[in-house]
């Protein structure tokens, strides 16, 4: 199953040649086969998208991997600091939607998340400590393998296997 990112809905589709050329606004989540080891359910990229579905997915599939390119959580949600100073590079807030409604309460209620201004009917919240904070908050009890960039994926007689430019495969 390939899904787009921002969304958390298995409907789009692409064939495995155009994996490469899709890999970098894309998120993959696919069963994978082989050892016991291996993760069921693999998921490339530890931003929120991809951490809000891994952690629903995680309630129901206890053997879920995610491997992420950089060294932290949060794609586009970025705090950087300078000095004394923070700031979020990337998303600055977000907005209230449904399908987010019971991890945002979640936030509210440990003050990682507060109101920040209302427009056209929607709530748009942002984060004392930083966007970062939500997605740290998201990744806490998930299996993250940090900087492994996918190359490519291919099917085997075993399953799919990503190829990392490392050389390693998974």
């Amino acid at each position: 199953i390939l899904i787009r990112a921002g969304m958390l809905n298995p409907s789009y589709k692409c064939s495995v040649e155009n994996f490469r050329a899709l890999l970098g606004p894309m998120l993959y989540l696919w069963p994978m086969t082989g050892s016991t080891e291996s993760p069921q359910i693999l998921i490339v990229g530890a931003g929120l998208t991809g951490l809000i579905l891994a952690n629903r997915l995680a309630q129901k599939t206890p053997n879920l991997a995610l491997i992420e390119k950089s060294k932290g959580v949060g794609g586009r949600m970025a705090t950087r600091r300078a000095d004394t100073a923070r700031f979020d590079h990337g998303a600055q807030f977000y907005t209230l939607q449904a399908h987010i409604e019971e991890t945002h309460q979640r936030w509210a209620q440990s003050s990682l998340s507060t109101h920040w201004f209302s427009q056209d009917g929607k709530s748009h919240f942002s984060c004392p400590n930083g966007m970062t904070a939500l997605a740290k908050d998201l990744a806490r009890n998930l299996n993250i393998a940090f900087e492994k960039r996918v190359l490519s994926l291919a099917e085997s007689s075993q399953g799919w296997k990503l190829i990392l430019d490392s050389g390693e495969t998974m």
